[in-house]
């Protein structure tokens, strides 16, 4: 079962998320997705995948390595985000 936790601050609680970092832990690898956050020149969105397991102090980023992964956690947390913004659409 995933786990997520969220951090937007900045973000009204009654209106969509649209600057905010959110994390994804599943099995062994852990996904965190950053949005919004132009000004600090991240782009639009970034995201960082690490395998918690085997580097708990989550110093490389795999999302290149392993795109599938990155690829697929990112789609079920991009959903998640879709499915709590909706009611403010």
């Amino acid at each position: 079962r995933p786990i997520y936790a969220v951090n937007a601050r900045r973000n009204k609680p009654t209106a969509p998320l649209t600057e905010v970092t959110v994390m994804h832990v599943e099995g062994d690898y852990k996904l965190i997705y950053y949005l919004g956050y132009n000004e600090y020149g991240a782009g639009d969105e970034m995201s960082l995948l690490f395998d918690i397991k085997n580097d708990p102090e989550e110093l490389s980023d795999l999302s290149s390595s392993k795109p599938e992964t990155a690829a697929e956690m990112l789609a079920t947390l991009k959903a998640k985000l879709k499915e709590r913004n909706e009611p403010f659409q």
